[in-house]
């Protein structure tokens, strides 16, 4: 199933061990939230063994990876780590969107007031992998993944119903 997908997300609560045993058979479409700043030094490791097709990082994630909040700085570092997209997430600012080359802004996309920011992060990744299996390209998919994100901090709940 792992290499018969188009992508393959995973995310650092699983074991560094599982996710070496992932990115073995599947580097060049992995897809790694990194969960918390804790668990995102697993990246860290994970990059040590070849490069990852990409990562959603925020910014706390960053700076505990790179040891640096700036965008540009950040992403660069992330880059001669071996993470060939970056898709930083910033809160309110939105996502920054990273190729190595260039790095996009996409602006946070909300429907209304801020009720609960629970689940955010969650739905920017899904909506971003959703878009990219429908052939987006990257910017547009993390548009539509902050799309998402804001109806879920405009929601009561943390889950869209």
């Amino acid at each position: 199933a792992i290499k018969a997908a188009t992508f393959v997300v995973a995310d650092c609560n699983l074991p560094l061990t599982t996710l070496q045993a992932i990115a073995e058979i599947a580097r060049d479409k992995l897809f790694i939230e990194p969960v918390s700043v804790p668990k995102s030094a697993k990246l860290k490791e994970l990059l040590k063994s070849g490069p990852i097709f990409m990562a959603s990082p925020n910014l706390d994630q960053i700076e505990g990876l790179t040891n640096t909040r700036d965008i540009l700085e950040g992403c660069t570092a992330l880059h001669k780590l071996g993470l060939q997209h970056v898709v930083a997430h910033a809160g309110q600012e939105g996502a920054f969107i990273s190729n190595g080359e260039d790095i996009e802004h996409v602006p946070i996309q909300p429907v209304g007031p801020i009720v609960d920011v629970t689940g955010a992060g969650d739905a920017a990744v899904a909506g971003l992998v959703y878009a990219l299996l429908q052939g987006d390209d990257l910017v547009t998919a993390a548009t539509f993944g902050q799309t998402l994100a804001g109806r879920v901090i405009a929601s009561r709940h943390s889950t869209l119903e």
